[in-house]
């Protein structure tokens, strides 16, 4: 016990040097980039004044002197204790006690991510500026900010370039495990998704700005050239959040290759269904928004004068919505590129495609079946003046149930499809109990409050709680909507569910063990290895049976006996 709590000490001990050690190397850390980035800007504006004769921050001989008074100690501070605690980390060269410790592989995390962001806004800044005086925004790429943008850069790519080098220098060092393995992969795949991200919206904005001009359909943007900000916009997300997807994804990518395991590893696959879920519901909602605009004319509701300018309205978009559909697919296909893991990666596409559209559909059902309920029975929501509205939604709820459904099916058939071939592996399977329990939780949670509050509606009414009845009406339409389209898909669901768990094979009943003792004598010679004897009669007794020394009541050894324990299995009825 003594000897286990001196391990515990001496590891708590370890881990409060490490925490002293990573906390002071990040807070120098910080200190050193301020006081390096301020020193830096003055630079930056110096050289260019000393180029150009102009100056950028407008400042005189006092205020450098001053900034230089201010950023100096930082530096002259702050960069050697960072060095000393560097040195205090790697001692003699890390151990690999050291390169796995969780406080090691945070402090790399921090100190990658922080940079980066640094590093993300810095550089849209920057591609921004050059490309509104590209397009003739305000015809000068050189603002007072330049010279602050640019060393917020330099510093924030030095820090990431360096401690995602060290990071990389551990892990090729010793093969790192637990939280020194998995913290740095979630980074990456963070950051990738943050790319990936920006990336997509400078792709839908885009895309948006080529379709309106080829199709002539200028945006509303008074005052100024309708096309400038999309473009801008468009140009420096799509730049930036390439750079960032493409270095982190090539990270990973290299570690799959590296590592078979990370294929099938629970944060990939996590990251993966993510995107693709995410992609899926913007696929939805953008092409939702293009049969919109189509039925806004049906049910004159106009956006647009006319049907063709409707659909040019809808084929933009669409268009938006093409990114996004790139996103699913690719990511689809990284999911079914899973090696020996090929069946599990299908079924988690089907169903976490499948879950989004099912909830997205049902939710634009409920709302259309509220809606049919306050038209039939006299609601205020569809008639007088706020029928433009009404129409309005209707037109909003049926494209998305009609687009969403179209996915649900399509992703349902292919369950279906397995289902007939490999029934028990199907229904057994963990990620088609996730999605059922998730709809079934989704459908009741709808259901419950629906009622809730329809029962809420009904208590003021009895109690005399004066409301209009068109009003009343209205109040009541929509929980009812939830309520009938939460009811089938509880049903349908929860029978799903109750034929998966009868599907399930019934455990094995053990009856409890028997034991039967033997009472034998053993005659050996007198000189024999009685205890040698036993072991090599021990090997060669059958699993279950055993022979032990018998004990009288003072522990004092007797007569040796067999034990015999036997249990076999009893067929369930």
């Amino acid at each position: 016990m003594a000897v286990i709590l001196l391990l515990w000490i001496g590891e708590a001990m370890q881990t409060i040097r490490r925490l002293y050690v990573y906390i002071m190397l990040a807070v120098s850390l910080a200190m050193a980039a301020f006081g390096v980035v301020s020193l830096l800007e003055l630079g930056i504006n110096e050289i260019w004044t000393v180029l150009s004769g102009e100056d950028l921050m407008d400042i005189g001989p006092n205020d450098v002197r001053q900034r230089l008074s201010f950023a100096l100690p930082f530096v002259a501070i702050a960069v050697p204790i960072w060095f000393l605690h560097w040195r205090i980390a790697n001692r003699s060269g890390p151990s690999d006690d050291e390169r796995q410790s969780w406080v090691r592989a945070t402090y790399f995390a921090v100190a990658v991510a922080l940079p980066l962001m640094v590093l993300l806004t810095a550089s849209m800044f920057i591609i921004r500026r050059i490309v509104e005086a590209i397009i003739g925004i305000d015809g000068d790429v050189v603002t007072s900010d330049l010279p602050s943008t640019l060393a917020m850069s330099a510093v924030a790519g030095a820090i990431w370039a360096a401690h995602a080098r060290f990071q990389r220098r551990d892990a090729d060092a010793v093969a790192l495990s637990g939280p020194s393995s998995w913290i740095p992969r979630l980074y990456a795949y963070a950051a990738a998704a943050l790319g990936a991200t920006i990336l997509l919206m400078g792709l839908v904005w885009g895309l948006e700005t080529i379709t309106r001009w080829l199709l002539d359909v200028p945006a509303e943007r008074a005052g100024e050239v309708w096309w400038h900000v999309p473009t801008v916009d468009a140009l420096s997300s799509a730049v930036v959040g390439a750079a960032i997807w493409g270095l982190h994804w090539r990270f990973i990518s290299r570690l799959v290759v590296r590592d078979a395991a990370e294929r099938a590893a629970r944060i990939r696959l996590v990251y993966l269904s993510v995107l693709l879920m995410a992609g899926v519901l913007a696929s939805i909602w953008f092409f939702a928004g293009g049969f919109e605009e189509i039925g806004r004319q049906v049910l004159d509701v106009r956006s647009a004068p006319g049907m063709s300018e409707s659909i040019r309205l809808s084929f933009v978009s669409m268009m938006m919505g093409l990114p996004f559909v790139g996103l699913w697919l690719l990511h689809r296909f990284y999911v079914r590129d899973d090696g020996q893991f090929a069946v599990r990666a299908v079924r988690l596409e089907n169903y976490a495609a499948g879950l989004v559209a099912v909830l997205v559909a049902a939710g634009s059902a409920a709302a259309l079946t509220g809606q049919l309920f306050d038209d039939l029975l006299g609601g205020e929501r569809s008639s007088g003046f706020r029928v433009d509205d009404f129409r309005a939604e209707v037109a909003w709820y049926g494209s998305l149930l009609l687009v969403a459904a179209a996915v649900w099916i399509y992703e349902w058939q292919q369950v279906q499809r397995r289902v007939s071939v490999f029934q028990e592996d199907e229904q057994q399977s963990v990620v088609r109990r996730t999605y059922l329990y998730i709809v079934l939780a989704s459908g009741l949670v709808a259901l419950i409050v629906s009622a809730a509050f329809i029962l809420y509606r009904l208590m003021e009414r009895l109690l005399g709680v004066s409301v209009e009845q068109a009003e009343f009406i209205s109040q009541l339409s929509y929980p009812l909507g939830f309520v009938a389209i939460g009811a089938v898909v509880v049903s349908y669901n929860g029978v799903l569910l109750l034929r998966d768990l009868r599907a399930e094979p019934e455990a094995e009943v053990l009856e409890p063990a028997k034991m039967t003792t033997v009472m034998l004598r053993l005659t050996v010679p007198g000189d024999a290895d009685v205890e040698r004897i036993l072991g090599d009669v021990r090997d060669q007794l059958p699993d279950g049976v055993t022979i032990e020394p018998m004990v009288d009541a003072a522990g004092g050894a007797v007569q040796p006996r067999l034990e015999f324990r036997t249990s076999q299995p009893v067929e369930a009825d």
